[in-house]
């Protein structure tokens, strides 16, 4: 009976050194694996597929330079302008301009030479009056038919007078691409009006023969 007691006293002894081993035993951490993106067979993450490329690397000196030159061009109002070809001015044998889109204005033009351009254009219609008994009348193309060779002797009396150039739609023009007003006054007298440099007709600027 005694001997058994012993046993029962050594067994519990060795019960309680061993759980007091287990106690002592650091914790075991936990398993680290690969993530689940780098397993073979795996769908990417959600973070992968939004951004499937590395950011570009940003030039902060060029973006601060094109930043810098649009702000000092809106300052300034500067704008972006499209360049206009040029080309000389053909005038065919009847005095008509071939390209009339390629007529350019040219404002540096003194006044006084302008004035010279509209009495001339002034005095061929005298000269078509006093050969014809009366002035030529109709609209800009029609008088400016009448007078260069469409009238009974077929004289053509603008031709190479200064300012004598027609456009495409057969009308009378300035040097500034304007076609000249005509007032009949009376039947031997015609007003002859150029819209003068800013090409509006009818105010300070306009050059008027009588």
């Amino acid at each position: 009976m005694r001997h058994r007691h012993k046993i029962a006293i050594a067994v519990l002894v060795l019960i309680l050194l061993g759980v007091w081993v287990l106690l002592r035993q650091p914790p075991v951490p936990p398993h680290e694996g690969p993530a689940p993106e780098a397993v073979s067979g795996t769908a990417p993450s959600a973070a992968a597929q939004t951004n499937p490329l590395p950011a570009q690397p940003v030039d902060a000196a060029q973006t601060t330079a094109g930043a810098t030159a649009a702000t000092a061009g809106r300052s300034q109002g500067i704008q972006a302008s499209t360049p206009q070809p040029a080309g000389p001015v053909t005038i065919n044998s009847i005095g008509a301009v071939e390209n009339p889109a390629e007529v350019k204005p040219e404002s540096s033009t003194p006044p006084l030479e302008a004035h010279i351009a509209v009495e001339a254009v002034r005095n061929a219609i005298q000269k078509y009056g006093a050969a014809f008994g009366g002035n030529p009348v109709g609209t800009n193309a029609e008088i400016t038919k009448a007078l260069n060779g469409d009238n009974p002797t077929h004289s053509r009396f603008i031709e190479g007078i200064p300012g004598a150039q027609i456009d495409g739609n057969g009308n009378l023009i300035d040097q500034w691409g304007t076609p000249y007003f005509f007032h009949q006054l009376s039947a031997s007298d015609m007003e002859v009006r150029s819209a003068g440099p800013d090409r509006i007709m009818w105010n300070g600027d306009d050059i008027i023969v009588k």
